[in-house]
């Protein structure tokens, strides 16, 4: 966490250098839903903090260390992304609509809630899987 001292500006980027790196600690960076959650807690306009926090990431060392993970993550655990690969790996043209109800149909079976994958996530998934199968990791669950 950075110290709070100095310009008021100053200390207002750096309350939101701290939120977001709250995200980052959590989640491995921070989302465009979070930007916005961010912006409705410190009362800022949500298009300006977005320009801001892209300028800051430009120019300064500490917010340029922050990920941006996509416009909002996918609350897809890691048992769904290995049944992805193993799908793929079984029938690397399995389509996205049978990848997408398996994966509900186990969480219904489970008792939790279905959720709705956008099929750019499953075409960006399934293409790089082709590309370089070695790329992945537990943090391939958000989209951009």
């Amino acid at each position: 966490m950075i110290n709070l001292t100095g310009d008021p500006m100053r200390q207002e980027t750096k309350k939101i250098y701290n939120h977001l790196l709250e995200y980052q600690q959590r989640f491995g960076g921070y989302t465009g839903k979070d930007l916005d959650e961010t912006a409705r807690i410190f009362g800022l306009n949500k298009r300006t903090l977005k320009r801001n926090v892209e300028k800051w990431s430009k120019n300064d060392p500490l917010f340029s260390k922050l990920r941006y993970i996509g416009q909002r993550s996918i609350p897809i655990t890691l048992d769904e992304i290995t049944l992805l690969n193993q799908r793929l790996k079984e029938n690397i043209t399995c389509t996205k609509q049978v990848l997408v109800r398996e994966i509900n149909d186990n969480r219904i079976r489970r008792g939790d809630v279905p959720i709705r994958v956008p099929p750019r996530f499953v075409r960006k998934y399934t293409l790089r899987k082709l590309i370089s199968p070695n790329l992945y990791s537990a943090c391939t669950h958000h989209t951009e």
